[in-house]
């Protein structure tokens, strides 16, 4: 009940999240010319959008402005305008590439971010069916600068080319500069390598751009964290022999926890979107109670000690969403636990009375532990300036290396972070 409860809870946070609106500053300018500024409702796009949700201001109701409604965006230090453009179809997926150098294009009226602009101007165009490509501006045209990968079964195995136009074409686009060719021979189909080359180019020319889109940058974040876990231990089997180790209820286990963490947050997406690593040290030691009954002169009282200390690395992808100055997160991913030498147990204690003589004997519950647990995380948390309050849920593979005897892993933990 309590997993379930607590996916019902992530899923509830997803939804709330991705349902908030984020209206900011913006301006518009019309097919006729005019600009209207207003309010636009900016996500941080990985992709180009489709369309966008434009209010003149906070109180009006939402216009969503299609390619041809007008003729440009300018939201968040970013411009998107409306163009009919070539568009090179399929991805450039292996098992999708095409088998010759041909290249099926298609017209679409879109919504491109622009780049550089200036004497010379570059634009960007991906959506969810489309693979990035890259346009450039020729008189009152944008011109599509080709790239594709094919595979080629001419020879004796198949072989993977490239279509790269695209540099042809730019060696006559920016051919007032002299030095564009050996810049041009390191330049790849990508949006950073573009952007250097562009550069490059007004520097040679002493030409400037009239707009410069800010690179994106991605960063990190470094923390230490620290918490209580609250660890439970399952054991199972289904051959009776080994009763004496799965029939006890093992007792719970609460540790503290301490360890560091590095959050590499995502570009674009608001920064919602990063992968969170986190290494700990965390430990835990269950005993579980188990007895056997003959008679009043023949039985027997065990006391079965299971705990281990574990180097943790858990690695999620965490997704937050800010309100205000705080935020909500929630995290899923996988846990790699490494159990060290110093302080493990894994023993039974067994007092015998047969007759009226009474022995103890101290045997291994295992005769051999696997060292290493692999585990499922979950987990919600909210964060407020450099702190970070979290709670996770853990289930692990547990220790049992005897595949008689299946063993699971509960932990419930409590942390608290704080990033510098």
């Amino acid at each position: 009940m309590k997993k379930f409860l607590f996916t019902a809870v992530l899923i509830t946070i997803f939804c709330i999240a991705y349902s908030q609106k984020n209206y900011l500053p913006a301006y518009i300018i019309q097919n006729n010319g005019d600009t209207l500024k207003g309010f636009i409702d900016y996500r941080n796009w990985k992709k180009i959008p489709a369309d966008f949700s434009f209010k003149s201001t906070m109180n009006d109701v939402t216009k969503v402005l299609k390619p041809g409604d007008i003729k440009e965006v300018s939201v968040n230090g970013e411009k998107y305008i409306s163009q009919n453009v070539d568009i090179i179809e399929g991805p450039n997926f292996l098992d999708f590439l095409p088998l010759e150098s041909t290249i099926t294009i298609e017209k679409v009226k879109c919504f491109l971010l622009e780049l550089s602009s200036g004497s010379k101007s570059l634009y960007y165009y991906e959506n969810q069916n489309v693979r990035q490509q890259y346009y450039i501006k020729q008189g009152d045209s944008v011109v599509l600068l080709i790239y594709t990968k094919y595979i080629d079964k001419s020879g004796k195995a198949d072989v993977i080319r490239e279509n790269e136009k695209f540099k042809g074409q730019l060696a006559f686009y920016l051919v007032d500069c002299k030095t564009i060719q050996n810049q041009l021979e390191k330049t790849t189909y990508n949006k950073e390598s573009l952007v250097d080359l562009f550069n490059h180019y007004y520097n040679c020319s002493n030409t400037k751009t009239s707009y410069q889109k800010t690179a994106d940058k991605s960063h990190s974040k470094f923390g230490i964290t620290a918490g209580t876990t609250l660890t439970t231990l399952d054991l199972e089997s289904t051959d009776i022999t080994f009763n004496p180790i799965t029939a006890p209820e093992y007792s719970k286990s609460v540790n503290f926890t301490v360890g560091a963490y590095y959050d590499y947050v995502f570009l674009r997406n608001m920064e919602k979107w990063s992968f969170y690593n986190e290494l700990a040290w965390h430990g835990y030691e269950c005993v579980g109670y188990y007895s056997t009954y003959v008679s009043e002169n023949e039985y027997s009282n065990s006391t079965n000690t299971m705990g281990l200390n574990y180097l943790k690395l858990t690695s999620m992808i965490r997704y937050k969403y800010p309100i205000k100055k705080a935020s909500i997160f929630c995290n899923l991913g996988i846990s790699n636990n490494y159990a060290l030498s110093a302080g493990m147990k894994n023993y039974k204690e067994t007092e015998t009375m047969f007759y009226g003589r009474e022995t103890t004997k101290v045997t291994p519950i295992f005769t051999d532990l696997r060292r290493y647990e692999f585990g499922l995380v979950i987990g919600i948390g909210a964060r407020y300036k450099h702190f970070n309050i979290e709670t996770r849920f853990e289930k692990g593979n547990g220790m049992s290396s005897n595949y008689a005897v299946k063993s699971t892993t509960y932990r419930y933990s409590m942390f608290l972070s704080y990033s510098f």
